[in-house]
């Protein structure tokens, strides 16, 4: 059977993926978007024409209360179209009313806004954690009381700890050694010190470099902490699959950040797959990892934090009428289109042009300058107090002279 020479397309819009532009009389066209570039192919190959229907609902398809579908689904199933486009998940009970021709596939996940930046005040702090400085708080004050028990020196407790901590401030260490054990104890601090102090100026000077972060939430067990009490909030778009995978998942972290989004009704109004500029403070998106990575870029260049770990994989594909005459047809084209690169190919040239936008608009590329003043005027602040000490301790030893 000859391939159809005009199709039925129901779409639903969405940014990057299906684009549209309508004339005077409002009727719509493909203007540009990863599945758009897929019909054209299509078109140009199998050699038809087509119309786009775009859902009235505005939604992807989803079973209501009374057995009816929405969306794209809906018009696919009811023959109101003979294929449908819409970044479509394939799920069970949606092939249950039409085919699927998968063409890729997507991970649902969440972002938030990267946390703020740490406190200049307390970068000294920032290369060890409470346990180290903890840790760190008990050697300094035991390794000299241990010292001076197990070494044949009459070097005062008071003037070993001096000793010490200045083998950390990378000063000489004037203890005198008389005896093989002395040696073997110096030495230790001594490569403890030096260990300790190498580490610390490391990640200080790249803390000073690139300005280090809050830790934030990154996992999703920290998410639904955080939105069990109240601290966070986590949006979806409405119609979306991944707030039935949460609702339904067997993991109780994901049923609690599912079942807070329905019923605080964290859903978007706009029925469509389309993510804000700038996410608020405590707030997460829940949405498709590809997207993400097109509307907020990727590492180093953006401002966003996309969870590594996955809420679900699905498959991606066209929706087709279960009556459709053609199917092995299309799915053999699409096939090819998969295993040559080509889709592939286009969702690159996308992802490029975004992140390129992206640095263009937000001068993402200059982010990182070359360090000046206020870079160091915390340093220079603490050089100036400690002049001021000084002068003062000088001051009062001339005044009152020590014995």
């Amino acid at each position: 059977m000859d391939f159809p020479n005009f199709l039925r397309i129901a779409v639903v819009p969405l940014r990057y993926a299906v684009e549209l532009d309508f004339d005077e009389k409002s009727r719509p066209s493909l203007s540009g978007g990863l599945e758009a570039n897929i019909i054209n192919l299509l078109s140009t190959t199998l050699g038809f024409e087509y119309e786009i229907f775009p859902a009235k609902d505005k939604e992807w398809g989803r079973l209501r209360d009374n057995g009816t579908w929405s969306g794209v689904i809906g018009m696919v199933y009811r023959n109101e179209s003979d294929i449908g486009l819409g970044y479509l998940s394939v799920t069970t009970n949606r092939s249950e009313v039409v085919d699927f021709i998968p063409y890729s596939t997507e991970e649902n996940t969440f972002a938030t806004r990267l946390p703020p930046f740490l406190s200049p005040v307390t970068e000294y702090t920032y290369p060890f954690e409470k346990e180290v400085w903890v840790a760190f708080a008990f050697a300094i004050f035991f390794t000299p009381i241990v010292f001076k028990v197990i070494t044949s020196n009459n070097v005062s407790i008071p003037s070993l700890a001096a000793e010490m901590i200045g083998c950390l401030l990378r000063q000489n260490l004037n203890i005198p050694i008389k005896k093989a054990r002395d040696m073997f104890l110096m030495g230790s601090w001594l490569i403890f010190a030096s260990i300790l102090s190498f580490c610390y100026v490391g990640v200080l000077l790249s803390s000073v470099s690139v300005p280090l972060r809050e830790k934030g939430i990154r996992t999703i067990r920290k998410l639904s902490e955080g939105v069990s009490d109240g601290k966070f909030k986590c949006f979806a778009n409405r119609g979306s699959v991944g707030i039935a995978l949460l609702k339904d998942s067997f993991d109780k972290d994901l049923q609690m950040i599912g079942k807070h989004i329905i019923e605080k009704n964290w859903i978007s109004e706009d029925k469509t797959l389309k993510f804000p500029k700038t996410i608020e403070k405590s707030v997460a998106l829940l949405g498709p990892r590809t997207f993400f990575r097109l509307e907020y870029g990727e590492k180093p260049f953006t401002t966003k934090y996309i969870f590594e770990e996955s809420v679900s994989f699905s498959n991606v594909g066209i929706a087709v009428n279960k009556n459709f005459c053609c199917k092995e047809r299309l799915n053999m084209v699409i096939k090819r289109f998969v295993e040559t690169g080509i889709i592939k190919k286009l969702y690159n040239n996308i992802l490029f042009e975004t992140q390129h936008g992206l640095e263009l608009e937000d001068d993402l590329s200059s982010s990182y300058t070359a360090m000046n003043f206020d870079d160091f005027k915390d340093e220079f602040l603490l050089l100036g107090i400690g002049y001021v000490l000084s002068f003062f301790t000088l001051f009062f030893e001339i005044i009152h002279p020590l014995p």
